[in-house]
């Protein structure tokens, strides 16, 4: 269904093109960018959320994704193991945060 999946890929990659985003505000050191940086800083916290619930601690491993279903109401994951969403994840994570999941 069209809006109901959400992939951990990605949002992976958004979540590295928000962070090269905040970086490039930043160095640019101009006040009229402080909103605009607050505001993707809030975007990074949800998309760390969310990938952070992708992990599968008893599997070890995140999930693709998943999808919602109108029917129950509830968020259905992807079990599937898929290479990429651990190599973009910790990619744009880095190992250390990742380890402490």
């Amino acid at each position: 269904d069209i809006g109901s999946l959400v992939s951990t890929e990605n949002n992976a990659s958004l979540l590295a093109g928000l962070k090269a985003l905040r970086y490039l505000l930043k160095r640019m050191k101009r006040p009229n960018f402080d909103e605009a940086i607050r505001e993707i800083e809030d975007m990074i916290a949800g998309i760390e959320t969310f990938i952070r619930r992708t992990y599968d601690t008893e599997k070890g491993y995140f999930r693709t994704g998943g999808r919602w279903d109108p029917k129950t109401s509830a968020f259905v994951w992807d079990e599937v193991f898929a290479v990429d969403c651990q190599s973009w994840v910790g990619g744009v994570l880095g190992a250390p945060l990742v380890d402490k999941w």
